[in-house]
């Protein structure tokens, strides 16, 4: 049966690829588990870092981790048609910011 991760509590370390049309959603909930002390490793869009719910909700909470190719997935030939970037958050302060070099 499929779960829907919007709607659970998340374990104590969780990654997560979201779905990119829903994001806001994905980052608002990844936020609030995050609060509890879970550690919580997200795949995102790069753009996403420059929206205002991350702003709100997530800038000083993460250290953000830019990927500086595009992501290629396993079961697919071709790459990403955008730049990829990793949020780390566990409920202390964070802003760290890194450019990533290298396959991911």
């Amino acid at each position: 049966s499929c779960v829907d991760g919007l709607t659970v509590p998340w374990g104590t370390s969780t990654y997560v690829n979201p779905p990119y049309s829903d994001m806001k959603r994905w980052c608002l909930k990844a936020a609030t588990e995050a609060k509890l002390g879970k550690r919580i490793m997200m795949l995102v869009k790069w753009e996403t870092i420059t929206t205002k719910y991350f702003r709100t909700h997530l800038y000083g909470h993460c250290d953000i981790r830019l990927i500086d190719h595009k992501v290629v997935f396993p079961g697919f030939k071709k790459k990403c048609i955008f730049h990829s970037a990793l949020l780390y958050m566990d409920g202390t302060p964070r802003n760290a910011f890194q450019i990533m070099n290298g396959r991911v």
